[in-house]
This record gives C-alpha cells, sequence and structure tokens, in this order.
C-alpha cells in the first residue's frame, strides 16, 4: 500500500476484504472524505484501518482595529493592555502584564482630540469635558482641558 495513487473504492474493497477474512477484526474506520488509510496491526496480528488526519490549517482571525494614528501600534499588540497619555507633549506610558513602560511617543494636543474624535464617532457617544466611551474592544476614557491639556487611558476590553 505504498502506492499513492490508490482510488477509494480499492481501499473500501480492501476494507471489506480484511472484515469477512477475519472475523475478529476489531474496527474498522473509514473516512468519506479522503481515501488516505493506514493499516496498522494489533495484537495477534488483526488489521485495523485508521484514516489518515492530516493538521488542520491556522485560521487567522482579523480583528477589526481602527486607526488612532501613531499610536494604532499599541492596540495590535494583544500584550498591551493600557495606553496612557498625560497630555500634551508628555510621553506615552503603556502598561504591558504588570510593568509600564514610558515609550518615545509624544503627542500634540490636536493629535490627543482627534484619538477622542475617533472613539466618538466610533462609538457614536458625544464629546464632553469628561469623556468615556468604549468601541471595538476598547475603552477610553478621556479629560478634555483647554487649561493643562487634555489626556487619555485606553484600556483593552478583556473578554
Amino acid at each position: 500500500m505504498n502506492n499513492k495513487n490508490i482510488d477509494k473504492d480499492s481501499i473500501l474493497e480492501l476494507a471489506r476484504h480484511l472484515i469477512f477474512a477475519n472475523k475478529k477484526l476489531h474496527a474498522v474506520q473509514i473516512a468519506e472524505e479522503e481515501p488516505k488509510f493506514l493499516i496498522k496491526r494489533q495484537f495477534r496480528y488483526q488489521p485495523i484501518l485508521y484514516p489518515v488526519i492530516e493538521e488542520p490549517k491556522p485560521i487567522e482571525i482579523k480583528e477589526e482595529i481602527f486607526d488612532i494614528g501613531r499610536l494604532t501600534k499599541f492596540l495590535i499588540d494583544k500584550m498591551i493592555d493600557i495606553i496612557e497619555c498625560s497630555g500634551p507633549n508628555q510621553l506615552i506610558r503603556i502598561k504591558r502584564g504588570t510593568s509600564v513602560f514610558m515609550t518615545d511617543a509624544r503627542l500634540k494636543e490636536e493629535e490627543i482630540k482627534e484619538i477622542i474624535s475617533i472613539f466618538s464617532k466610533e462609538s457614536a457617544t458625544p464629546i464632553t469635558p469628561i469623556f468615556k466611551a468604549a468601541a471595538k474592544g476598547f475603552s477610553i476614557t478621556a479629560i478634555i482641558s483647554a487649561v493643562s491639556g487634555s489626556r487619555f487611558v485606553i484600556s483593552r476590553i478583556k473578554s
């Protein structure tokens, strides 16, 4: 049975022959989808047919993530739980597990307001001075201030 071009009918015929020739056959499993089989001998030389099962191909799940400019790369990284901006021209902090890291990214006031407006559009929530919204697996809490500058915290919603 080393020939790879064996058709399904010949395999079924072989299975029938083995069943009728040896009454002590324990099991015969035949897959109807693909004619690939492996014959194993059990104790006392009783043949059993097992289908050769191929490994399933990995399925790519594409999560829908919206574009928030330079911080989109932090949304894509599944290990990052929190993205925090303390204000304009402040270093962005990210929380990965129990560790907090300072990034080299800084946002201007316009960029901060753009991120808040993107969340507002995605969640259909109006922008208020204290803004809370959730969209596409993330939540944002933001404070919009003309005096001290706007700031926000984006958290990944764990499911």
